[in-house]
């Protein structure tokens, strides 16, 4: 019997999370940031759901290039920018609009000064110290490029935390240096979206919130009006009848307790779910979901199989069978709640699943 994991892709709950943000920054148009594969959402199959975003935001030229083969014809901003004059006729044959952060950029732009027509956006250096121009160059830079349509950005290390004092510094210095200038603005991720509204400018730019996840170091995307995008779930491989004592999985890092049924997943890390689920002694435990009851991991995870502890079911007098669906997240689990279980980030789940995953696709409501 084949099991495969499956992550089933809810579109309309994509464009609802679109609906939403824009309510929460009314003032200002919405760039959807879709890149690593749409958060590991599938970049080709959710193209058509992005209708309502004023722009989408990728990372890399081959992600430009699949959003207009599927059909994106909006404006389509690459924001790491290029790194060579083979990238920049790209950016130029795709219309995208070019992040520039760095000096090199400014001279390959001038060898292709009547080709690009598309915005430029110039990344201001305010306090992450990743990429970016110094707020004293900006000047010099704006009479280099004044035959361009601009814009200017800047990125926020911290806007995770509310009122964070590192967060309030960028605002400050990014307004101190374009006080004046009249260009279109872009600041505001998606934490910042939430938690920093004065920083709202002309466009926002959300990436995880898109796919019905908190940025936030706390709470869940459904708190916010979100609706989860993706329900991820393998199937029971089989059910072992263990007794006190028996030890499970590799290097026997769990002991039974009693006499306990334990469950065996197909999923592990070779899909993509995260080995650091694995229990520890003392740790709390990551939770997988079967009929409705919430079983945790034992054991480590392994590349193909993981296994859980099934008394919760037996308490309830349910019966677990191999076949039964079990949930790994989705709206019945939130990804939020594994990722701080194990000390990550959902963006890191999400975007970790791989080849062997089985995605489908489809419109009607229900995950």
């Amino acid at each position: 019997m084949q099991f495969r994991t499956l992550a089933r892709i809810d579109l309309n709950a994509l464009t609802h999370n679109i609906s939403v943000i824009a309510k929460l920054a009314p003032q200002s148009l919405l760039m959807a940031v879709v890149k690593a594969n749409a958060y590991g959402h599938g970049l080709a199959s959710i193209t058509p759901a992005l209708a309502t975003a004023d722009a989408a935001g990728v990372a890399t030229l081959e992600e430009a290039t699949t959003l207009r083969a599927n059909g994106w014809q909006g404006r389509l901003v690459l924001l790491q920018g290029f790194a060579n004059v083979a990238e920049l006729d790209a950016a130029i044959e795709l219309e995208t609009e070019v992040v520039v952060h760095q000096h090199s950029q400014l001279e390959l732009l001038a060898t292709r000064r009547d080709s690009f027509k598309q915005r430029l956006w110039i990344k201001l250096e305010t306090g992450m110290n990743r990429l970016g121009f110094p707020a004293d160059q900006l000047n010099a830079i704006l009479q280099q490029l004044q035959q361009y349509p601009l814009g200017l950005m800047t990125h926020f290390a911290s806007a995770d935390e509310p009122d964070n004092s590192s967060v309030l510094a960028q605002i400050s210095r990014f307004e101190a240096t374009v006080a004046g200038i009249d260009l279109p603005k872009t600041l505001a991720n998606s934490a910042a979206i939430l938690n920093y509204p004065q920083a709202h400018g002309d466009m926002v730019r959300c990436g995880l919130m898109l796919f019905g996840v908190s940025p936030l170091a706390q709470g869940c995307g459904a708190n916010l009006g979100l609706r989860p995008v993706m329900r991820f779930s393998s199937r029971l491989l089989a059910v072992k009848a263990c007794q006190a004592g028996d030890l499970v999985g590799y290097n026997g890092t769990y002991s039974c307790s009693e006499n306990m049924p334990i469950g065996v997943v197909a999923i592990g890390y070779g899909d993509g779910y995260p080995y650091l689920a694995s229990s520890h002694t003392g740790e709390k435990s990551a939770m997988l979901m079967l009929k409705g009851v919430k079983c945790p991991i034992v054991g480590r995870v392994s590349m193909d199989m993981l296994s859980i502890d099934l008394r919760p079911l037996q308490a309830l007098g349910v019966q677990a069978e191999s076949g039964d669906e079990v949930i790994l997240w989705g709206p019945e689990l939130p990804v939020e709640n594994l990722a701080c279980s194990i000390g990550s980030i959902p963006y890191e789940l999400l975007c970790g699943l791989t080849g062997r995953v089985n995605y489908q696709y489809h419109e009607d409501g229900t995950s």
